[in-house]
């Protein structure tokens, strides 16, 4: 028979009972979204004997939304969200993402969640750039700290009106080509638009300098136009060529990482092990890289960690412990050089178990 302590809970009870096969194996499958908590397991077999505890530590899931994708510098952009398990009073971070390599967090803002487990954070945001951020649930005795999926925003200064420039997105994929326009409003004084004007693109990853991309020349109208296929997120400037000297806003692009993994099976049995295989495209060698597996509410919950390799591969074997059907991706966290992505998502089908003989021994 199975028992279980939940978290606070003053003794374990007994929740299911079954027979061992013929191999002496057993299970107790238990249902998707009935484990929301911290507890404690055992398993008592006849003539007294009992197994070793197992201590199951389990993580809150949080959803986050932006209000917008791209925004202004001193501008507010409100972020909503639920907390599972449901409670209100529950505390919740909203966190930055300052680090290089999607390790290190920040965090700028606090709230609690509503009766309905909901939580609202308004905030405004002082730097240019791509930003990150996440929010954060504090762990206790009932879970363990739990993380939102990212968001992204392209955070801009304001336009220069007689100067503009904007980007055909906010943000692309690695390899995608991105367009850049603009145009440069009449000399003050004159009614005819600066048409034949030379202007240099420039433009500046982060930790860099700002560099010459390209040059054009306006058209009739005073609009010009550059396309680009950056590696990296890129923050971009068009300025004149010669005087009178005038430039325009800087605008950031966020540049997302490409990544992709494939399954060594789509159909296994409980225990038996799926080989996982990817790569990250730009180049992230040691980066962290996560397999996420979808939870009942749509968020996603990370079951495994290894870092990028050399050749900016990437590899998981992972052992499914119930039938049925799982949703799993590979995860990489943005930094400072590009956006974080998900792979396309992988569903795997579990039905039936694994031979005694071929499962991993207990330690």
């Amino acid at each position: 028979m199975l028992l279980h302590r939940l978290a606070r809970a003053p003794r374990f009870t007994v929740i299911s009972v079954t027979r061992t096969n013929q191999d002496g194996f057993y299970e107790f499958p238990r249902a998707e979204g009935v484990v929301l908590t911290n507890r404690s397991w055992f398993v008592r077999g006849p003539r007294g004997s009992f197994s070793h505890t197992l201590h199951e530590r389990v993580a809150a899931t949080a959803t986050l939304m932006e209000s917008t994708s791209s925004t202004e510098t001193g501008q507010r952009v409100t972020f909503t969200g639920t907390v599972t398990p449901g409670a209100s009073n529950r505390r919740v971070l909203l966190q930055l993402q300052v680090g290089p390599n999607g390790r290190a967090w920040r965090t700028i803002a606090a709230t609690r969640t509503n009766g309905s487990s909901a939580f609202t954070i308004t905030r405004a945001l002082a730097r240019t750039g791509e930003d990150t951020l996440r929010v954060l649930v504090p762990g206790d005795a009932v879970n363990v700290a739990g993380t939102s999926d990212p968001v992204t925003l392209a955070v801009q200064q304001a336009q220069n009106p007689a100067f503009t420039i904007a980007a055909s997105a906010p943000q692309i994929t690695v390899g995608d080509p991105l367009t850049l326009s603009g145009s440069l409003s009449p000399v003050a004084g004159t009614t005819l638009p600066t048409a034949g004007t030379a202007v240099a693109l420039y433009g500046r990853t982060a930790g860099g300098r700002l560099q010459e991309i390209a040059t054009t020349t306006t058209q009739p109208n005073g609009s010009y136009r550059f396309t680009v296929t950056p590696l990296h997120n890129t923050a971009y400037v068009v300025e004149t060529v010669a005087s009178p000297a005038a430039h325009s806003a800087s605008l950031s692009v966020g540049v997302a990482d490409a990544v992709t993994m494939a399954a060594s099976a789509t159909t296994t049995t409980a225990g038996s092990a799926v080989h996982f295989s990817g790569n990250v495209s730009p180049d992230h060698a040691g980066h962290p890289i996560y397999l996420q597996m979808q939870t009942a509410q749509g968020g996603w919950q990370n079951i495994a960690v290894h870092s990028v390799n050399r050749g900016s591969r990437f590899g998981f074997v992972y052992r499914f412990g119930r039938d049925g059907t799982h949703v799993v991706r590979a995860r990489i966290f943005g930094g400072s050089a590009n956006v974080g992505a998900g792979s396309v998502p992988i569903t795997i089908t579990v039905a039936g178990t694994a031979p005694a003989a071929s499962l991993p021994t207990a330690g």
